[in-house]
């Protein structure tokens, strides 16, 4: 891949190549790092799925296809998503359920499946909720604030948890947090949330404690089942780009 004018800075253009072709372009439209845009070549994003890697030697780069995107014609059509910080009628500053800048309080759990216990298929979305939630504290995903929780919005007026996004471990960075952004029955930190505290989630939130509970246990083992598959698969991308191997899975 190759930048210019200036890497960094706005008007910076990234070319995002997949082997020889030349699939898209980034744009940063100002010095704000989220603020970039992304110019596509449809044709090839509609005829590609899940995640491709640009450079198949390289560790750092890697497409992955919009989930909120679907074709339409010759072109692609955008399917609306709001969030639960949305949803829940929350301004964007109080995504965390504590927040420390602005004193102001964010939605908790609770909030959340009220939302969606008023979907048409309420119950399914509640059972996706609650395996994001277990996924996310088996992971030390300490940043699932209420923004990074969504519901996608069909045309119909269906509503369906949209995948999970933005999903990243807090435990490999030694300046940030460990709380999580929501508590689990009362609990912030993912090593004091046992299975006493799922099943008070659960009832809290008028689910089965019980089925809840042996969720919590499925995932937990389909976690620590695919730890060391996952592992062989990083270190041999980092090895291609010269970078660091990741310890042994535990």
């Amino acid at each position: 891949m190759t930048t210019k004018p200036k890497a960094g800075g706005a008007g910076e253009t990234l070319e995002v190549r997949c082997g020889d072709k030349l699939v898209g372009l980034l744009r940063r439209r100002s010095d704000q790092i989220q603020d970039i845009e992304f110019v596509y070549d449809e044709a090839w994003v509609k005829g590609s799925s899940g995640v491709r890697r640009l450079d198949p030697h390289a560790a750092h780069s890697a497409l992955v296809k919009r989930y909120d995107r679907e074709p339409h014609g010759r072109s692609l059509r955008r399917i609306h998503q709001e969030d639960f910080c949305q949803a829940t009628g929350h301004i964007p500053s109080t995504k965390y359920e504590s927040n420390l800048a602005t004193k102001l309080r964010g939605p908790p759990l609770k909030d959340c499946f009220d939302v969606l216990r008023n979907t048409q298929a309420g119950a399914f979305n509640a059972a996706r909720f609650v395996d994001f939630l277990v996924f996310n504290v088996l992971c030390g995903n300490v940043d699932a604030h209420s923004k990074n929780y969504s519901l996608l919005l069909q045309p119909s007026g269906a509503a369906s948890m949209a995948p999970l996004y933005d999903v990243m471990n807090g435990d490999i960075y030694p300046d940030v947090t460990r709380n999580l952004a929501m508590k689990i029955a009362g609990k912030n930190r993912g090593h004091d949330i046992y299975a006493r505290h799922w099943h008070r989630m659960a009832e809290e939130n008028h689910l089965s404690g019980a089925q809840v509970r042996w969720r919590v246990g499925e995932l937990s083992q389909a976690v620590l089942d695919a730890l060391p598959s996952v592992v062989e698969e990083l270190n041999a991308r980092l090895a291609r780009g010269g970078l660091k191997r990741l310890g042994r899975a535990r």
